[in-house]
């Protein structure tokens, strides 16, 4: 079955530059994101997830998109896409997912990013009056480095549990 998740993508005012945030696990740059939680709609999922990887509060403006990965493990995944703007905190630079924070030129993003960001870039900036749809498929080797990495995370993260017992 499907897994849903939320994500945020938050511009400076003048939308010349984007909110990003450096993984702990993958150390690559993404926009704000996870799952959505029991109870939780996907917007207060957005919120959650930018609060807790960036410091930033935000209120969301609008639904993007929503996207399809059907390569995702487990199924597949479907991916809300929330634009935001700040309305208050403080960005953090290190937490228990987070390596980075900050606000990228547009046309100088980082060069270590998951796929599909510049898509999300792009369909936000495009400001499309109706919610776009969309499927991202992804070359095999990133499928392929994507599980990878998901089952050394899930193993380092089972370990450092035991160690604390």
């Amino acid at each position: 079955m499907p897994t849903e998740g939320a994500t945020a993508i938050v511009f400076d005012e003048d939308r010349t530059r984007v909110l990003m945030v450096k993984r702990e696990d993958f150390r690559v740059w993404v926009l704000p994101g996870g799952g959505i939680e029991r109870g939780e709609t996907r917007e207060q999922a957005a919120i959650r997830e930018t609060r807790e990887e960036t410091g930033y509060e935000i209120a969301i403006d609008r639904l993007v998109g929503r996207y399809w990965h059907p390569q995702t493990p487990g199924g597949g995944s479907i991916r809300h896409l929330f634009e935001g703007r700040v309305v208050g905190g403080a960005a953090i630079q290190n937490g228990p997912e987070t390596r980075g924070v900050g606000f990228f030129p547009i046309d100088a993003l980082p060069p270590r990013m998951l796929p599909w960001v510049r898509n999300f870039i792009a369909d936000a900036l495009a400001s499309s009056p109706t919610v776009i749809e969309r499927t991202l498929y992804l070359p095999l080797g990133v499928v392929v480095a994507i599980r990878i990495g998901l089952v050394v995370r899930d193993l380092r993260n089972r370990f450092a549990r035991r160690s604390k017992l």
